[in-house]
């Protein structure tokens, strides 16, 4: 299991992670639930590696990041307002 942590000050809405050599999304992980700005998930079932990170938040707004590595044994990955606008172009 990984952890990843809300340090934006927007709520994420929507949330996909797929491994970085697929080319397709796949469903909402976190289903209808809404990732709020300082809180966290728990994401399970992902092995060690490189994965894409797919968020929509409160706005409508996108944000993808790739080739993120990701292993649950290394602990939370964090998302902070400087990520989350500078993959939406800000």
């Amino acid at each position: 299991t990984m952890t990843l942590h809300n340090g934006s000050s927007w709520d994420i809405y929507e949330l996909y992670i797929s491994s970085s050599n697929q080319s397709n999304w796949g469903n909402d992980i976190h289903g209808n639930d809404i990732w709020g700005s300082g809180g966290t998930v728990d994401v399970s079932n992902f092995g060690c590696g490189n994965y894409d990170i797919r968020m929509v938040d409160e706005d409508s707004d996108v944000c993808e990041l790739s080739n993120v590595y990701l292993c649950g044994a290394e602990g939370t990955v964090s998302l902070d307002n400087e990520i989350l606008l500078g993959c939406q172009g800000y």
